[in-house]
């Protein structure tokens, strides 16, 4: 991947230049003094971004559901009713 940083004077002279390279080639960086700040990207590949971030979240909420699913199966069957436990959780609380 290039690494070229623009700075925003390059910006504001070449913008739509710039702006073409990031949707040819992917991440353009800008910044000042050789140091990167931001990252202009395509729009599509934002997207794509957004969507891969939304399934990460959605597969962990559900490998937290498994592991609380297990450790209650772990525990085996309790011989306990509803009513007890709701008894019991009364007298607790």
């Amino acid at each position: 991947m290039e690494t070229n940083i623009f700075s925003m004077r390059e910006v504001q002279r070449n913008y739509r230049k710039i702006i073409d390279k990031a949707k040819k080639h992917g991440p353009v960086f800008l910044g000042a003094h050789g140091k990167a700040e931001a990252v202009l990207l395509d729009v599509d590949v934002f997207q794509e971004l957004q969507t891969i971030q939304k399934h990460k979240k959605s597969i962990k909420e559900w490998e937290r559901l498994e592991i609380a699913l297990n450790r209650l199966a772990a525990k085996g069957r309790q011989n306990t009713s509803l009513s007890q436990f709701l008894i019991r959780d009364r007298h607790a609380h």
